[in-house]
């Protein structure tokens, strides 16, 4: 099986960096490595990290490794990305270079790497696809008019994402467009952006935490403003932390600031999924996963709004953590589940995209 590792600090300043590791299902490390991966770490010479090494290497019969390592744009990284490949080499595996990518590349990379038969590393590009592919089918099956998501990437490398996606987008004649802000001197032709702007006064942990704009938030809309093509157009505003697995969204009407995070995303998301399920008269379990840290106005709002919507749902809370939140997400056939800052996704089994799959195929046959 193939697994990945993602050299990022996230949402930290740049002088900062670490590391994400893939499991083969394209999660996060498993609960139970998390010992192992520690002892790694803390090991303070050859003879421990040999001992801990005993203790989980193949039988001579398992075949090496694959890791599949992407990077930020932090100055350290390439270096740290560097040491990831020795140390697989040390252990008899060999590595795949994503580059820069984004967290989410690399867990989208390894799960689909798993899923053929060998596995086999997809091109990134590929990934671009198969999201703008879900966009036009999700937009052909509603009246929407044209959508502009205006991004403020951190200064890190979602903006580089942006534009392949940006590109993909408008090659398929999908009715949304995306621009970004506080790149990171990512755009094409751009001089590379000092590494301490990274995060700093913009990107989802700002937003979040201090309530207020992005830097260059008003550039940015000054030049969405001076575009008269996009005054029919929906305007959506969010920001991605450095390695773009957050995300919240905002608007500014007057000199009111309001912020859309990961608790009212969840909100927004779980309540539409009901309704597409009752619509569809789908018995597939929506599962809500929060932690105590969750607004608690917003557990109120979903017992309300999906009690009214009907269907098969419960709102479960789990220990605080991202590992745990996804743990228990998978518990349904639909999981949905958001932190505040805006880490989080929805989940759907194999089993409610089999049923999602056979409904969607029958209502098209007729």
């Amino acid at each position: 099986k193939i697994v990945g590792v993602m050299v990022t600090a996230s949402h930290n300043e740049g002088a900062d960096n670490g590391s994400k590791i893939v499991d083969p299902d394209g999660g996060m490390l498993a609960a139970d490595w998390e010992k192992v991966a520690t002892d790694l770490a803390n090991a303070g010479d050859i003879a421990t990290v040999e001992a801990v090494l005993s203790q989980i290497s193949p039988t001579p019969s398992v075949a090496p490794g694959l890791v599949v390592v992407g990077r930020d744009t932090r100055v350290s990284s390439p270096h740290l990305a560097v040491l990831v490949a020795s140390g697989v080499a040390a252990a008899g595996g060999s590595i795949h270079d994503l580059g820069i990518v984004t967290t989410p590349q690399v867990h989208w990379t390894v799960l689909r790497a798993n899923q053929q038969t060998p596995a086999a590393v997809p091109a990134i590009s590929k990934y671009f696809q198969e999201h703008a592919a879900a966009l036009q089918t999700l937009l052909a099956a509603s009246d929407t008019k044209p959508i502009k998501v205006c991004i403020d990437c951190a200064n890190g490398v979602g903006a580089k994402s942006v534009f392949a996606m940006q590109a993909v987008l408008e090659a398929s004649n999908v009715a949304i467009s995306l621009s970004a802000f506080n790149t990171g001197g990512l755009e094409p032709g751009a001089a590379a952006l000092d590494p301490a702007f990274l995060n700093a006064g913009c990107g989802a942990e700002f937003v979040q935490k201090s309530k207020a704009l992005p830097r260059n938030y008003d550039k940015a809309l000054a030049a969405t403003d001076s575009n008269s093509s996009e005054a029919t157009t929906s305007q959506i505003w969010a920001s991605f932390d450095g390695d773009a697995d957050r995300i919240v969204m905002f608007f500014h009407e007057g000199s009111t600031f309001s912020l859309i995070d990961g608790d009212k995303m969840a909100c927004l998301l779980a309540k539409w999924i009901a309704q597409m399920l009752v619509k569809a008269n789908l018995s597939l379990s929506l599962g809500v996963v929060q932690t105590a840290y969750a607004n608690g106005s917003s557990t109120l709002y979903l017992k309300k709004a999906l009690a009214e919507i009907g269907g098969k749902w419960e709102i479960a809370c789990v220990a605080t953590g991202v590992k745990y939140l996804h743990h228990r997400a998978l518990d349904f056939d639909v999981g949905v589940y958001f932190e505040a800052n805006g880490h989080g996704t929805v989940l759907f089994s194999d089993a409610a995209r089999s049923v999602i799959a056979k409904t969607a195929a029958a209502e098209k046959a007729g």
